[in-house]
């Protein structure tokens, strides 16, 4: 079973908890294939099997529902990128493997670049005090990003005046590049991003940019 195919914990009755669970997997594939605008609730309550009355029983609304399947992506996403152990391994490598758990919950899950792309284009109007979004990127910038960038300036590896918030930004949208704007990128310099080459070639040149970024200034 994937991480996303589990609703948020709900204390409900058995049947109530299959319902729901069953409407926010194809609410989840709805906002995933088609975004928040195009995404439909005859659709989800059809792959639901359910009514679209009973959608409305549970949700007050598309934004609810939106924003309830949002917030469990968030904290799988959030739950995943913090689950190595960064602080056993030189930093370097903590951010090299970083990077690469970004790409690779792109590549596995494409409800991340969605989720991520629908943020932008709606003004982050689902990102707000209901949802956990913002404290959890809070809470692993301040736990999993700040002590590989103090560990790296102590090891002398790393710049010291790198701002941990604005990094962890950097990372992700730089790392996550090839997938937001890979169709334009594609058309504007030629290189294939849909293709697994493509990727990897996207992939590599994020690390060696990102890592020559924190690369501390040798001492005159």
């Amino acid at each position: 079973m994937s991480y996303f195919e589990c609703p948020p914990k709900m204390h409900a009755p058995p049947k109530k908890t299959d319902t729901l669970h069953r409407i926010l997997v194809a609410a989840r594939t709805e906002f995933t294939e088609k975004g928040f605008d195009a995404a439909r609730l005859e659709t989800v309550a059809r792959a639901a099997k359910v009514t679209k009355q009973l959608i409305y029983h549970y949700f007050q609304s598309k934004d609810e529902l939106y924003r309830v399947v949002f917030d469990s992506q968030s904290a799988a996403v959030i739950s995943l990128l913090a689950h190595t152990s960064y602080e056993t391994l030189p930093p370097r490598e903590a951010i090299t493997r970083l990077i690469n758990r970004i790409v690779d919950l792109h590549l596995e899950n494409p409800g991340v670049t969605t989720f991520t792309l629908d943020q932008g284009l709606h003004r982050a109007q689902h990102i707000d005090a209901q949802t956990g979004f913002a404290p959890l990127t809070r809470e692993f910038i301040s736990k999993v990003i700040e002590p590989i960038l103090r560990h790296g300036a102590r090891t002398g590896d790393f710049r010291s005046d790198v701002d941990p918030a604005l990094f962890y930004a950097t990372v992700f949208h730089l790392a996550a590049g090839c997938f937001l704007m890979g169709p334009a990128m594609t058309r504007t310099i030629g290189i294939d991003f849909a293709s697994p080459e493509g990727v990897a070639r996207w992939r590599a040149h994020a690390v060696d940019f990102i890592l020559a970024s924190l690369r501390a200034a040798p001492e005159s």
